[in-house]
């Protein structure tokens, strides 16, 4: 009976210490390190002596078999009993094992085995030269399209530089002659020059015209006024004002110009001297008291108007100005139209190219060579990020050992509560039968109880049982996966300075041979 109460109190203090212990070990883990996860909390059901009891009845089988002297004293296998006893808690033991057969990561479906695989082959899987291979295949891709680049603008360079010089020699330039090339403000700033005398002669027409025409006449008046004066004169400056000052090759002669230009000035006075005239004649008939007369003098300022050398003598101060903000005007839209560009026809075109030319070589020269020379932060920074998810895998992988370590751990217990509970059972069993029993007991009473299908995890767990590791051992590997790692990663590194140095050489080589 003491053997019974010795056996069922250490059950009792094995099931504790493994249940008490459970939320410990987990929480424990969980402050040591918070990431990587915990491997969730999965463990075997262990079978308790009181389900036994009750579902079994060891002990009251044992006095009524051993009263009828069952087993026979010379008995030498294990009774039906006794085998009943055994597979009871042989089925409940495979029960557990088959319900629980892999781990996953807490909050994901991840196998823990797929983490350790994932883990080694970082930590073993030298993936630098990998690495350097795919960046030296970039870096030769590149620089080949590099020296293309290069190729390409300085030739272009060179032909916007003879463009410029065979224009030079056709059109009898002066050397030191170069094309005038304006920067975009500065040619937004003369886009606007004829955006605003445009708009200022219309309004200052309006004023003028005002107190001789009504609101929507004066505007009109106005606007077809400065029409002339600005656009007509800006398309002048541009278009034949350029060609007849500084003819080209491919401009026609002076004579061909000449007649445009005359009749654009006889149009300009033409056109300011009607407004004089007729704004000359609307004042006299606005100062006439008699309506019939004012009627007959306006009709008459409209044929003067038409014909208005006849009357130059009666312009006023009013008409005057008149003129002279169209005439002003007029002048300062052909200033800007002849030095919109350079005034020689097609030149500065041909500035702008080499100009662009230029830039473009500067360019490739300097802010695309930066590309290459921050090509090697960038990929020394990826090595080392590479080097760190080694290092953090390597970590990892301890981690997760000492995660499996624990589970390794409840499971022995288990093992142990298993084989601790039908030894008692068996023993509370032997105990009544051989209590009560008159002849003597079986021989195999005195043997070990057999327990064979209680398995240690390597067994059960195959696919994990290499991944176990004692503490002694987790140091080891670790301490020379950390070296190793270490030791790559320096190879590894002197391996792309020494690249570098020897390309980088090279890439300014090809930028001194630019010019």
């Amino acid at each position: 009976m003491l053997k019974r109460i010795l056996g069922i109190a250490a059950a009792a203090l094995l099931l504790n210490k493994l249940f008490g212990r459970k939320k410990k070990d987990s929480g424990g883990a969980s402050d040591k390190q918070k990431s990587p996860t915990l491997i969730k909390d999965k463990y075997w059901e262990p079978l308790e002596l009181e389900v036994i009891e009750k579902n079994f009845r060891p002990g009251e089988k044992g006095r009524n078999e051993g009263s009828n002297n069952s087993p026979l004293s010379d008995q030498k296998r294990i009774c039906a009993t006794e085998g009943e006893l055994i597979h009871f808690v042989k089925s409940h033991y495979n029960k557990q094992i088959r319900l629980i057969r892999s781990w996953v990561i807490e909050g994901t479906d991840i196998d823990i085995q797929r983490v350790f695989r994932e883990k080694k082959r970082l930590i073993y899987g030298n993936g630098y030269l990998q690495e350097f291979n795919k960046m030296v295949a970039s870096w030769n891709s590149n620089i080949q399209a590099y020296r293309l680049r290069v190729k390409q603008a300085v030739e272009e360079r060179h032909q916007a530089r003879e463009a410029v010089r065979q224009f030079k020699i056709q059109n009898n330039l002066m050397a030191g002659r170069e094309p005038q090339v304006h920067k975009k403000q500065f040619q937004i700033i003369k886009i606007l020059v004829p955006i605003i005398l445009f708009f200022t002669e219309v309004s200052l027409n309006i004023t003028g015209l005002a107190e001789v025409l009504s609101g929507s006449e004066a505007v009109i008046t106005s606007v077809m006024l400065s029409l002339v004066n600005v656009g007509l004169s800006f398309a002048v400056g541009i278009l034949i004002l350029t060609h007849f000052f500084n003819p080209v090759g491919a401009s026609k002669s002076k004579v061909f110009y000449a007649p445009f230009l005359g009749i654009y000035f006889f149009v300009l006075v033409y056109i300011n001297a009607v407004m004089g005239v007729f704004r000359a004649m609307t004042e006299k008939a606005n100062m006439t008291l008699d309506p019939q007369a004012a009627i007959a003098i306006s009709n008459e300022a409209i044929t003067a108007a038409v014909y208005p050398f006849d009357d130059l003598s009666a312009i006023t101060f009013g008409g005057f100005f008149l003129m002279l903000v169209g005439f002003f005007f007029a002048f300062l839209t052909l200033l800007d139209a002849y030095f919109f560009k350079d005034p020689i026809p097609g030149y500065g075109k041909l500035g702008e190219h080499r100009a662009a030319a230029e830039k473009r070589v500067d360019k490739i020269k300097h802010e695309d060579t930066l590309v290459f020379t921050s090509t090697e932060s960038s990929e020394l920074a990826r090595l080392n990020q590479k080097h760190e998810e080694r290092l953090e895998a390597n970590e990892s992988w301890k981690f997760y050992v000492d995660q499996l370590q624990k589970i390794v751990e409840h499971y022995e217990q288990f093992n142990t509560i298993t084989e601790e509970v039908l030894d008692s059972a068996m023993s509370l069993y032997r105990e009544q039968n051989e209590k009560f029993r008159t002849t003597p007991p079986p021989t195999y009473f005195s043997e070990p109880i057999d327990n064979s299908f209680i398995k240690p995890f390597s067994s059960n767990y195959s696919h994990l049982a290499d991944e176990f590791k004692t503490d002694e051992e987790v140091s080891i590997i670790g301490k020379e996966n950390e070296d190793k790692i270490y030791k790559e990663y320096s190879e590894m590194q002197e391996k792309y300075l020494e690249f570098f140095n020897n390309e980088k050489s090279e890439l300014f080589s090809i930028v001194e041979g630019i010019d």
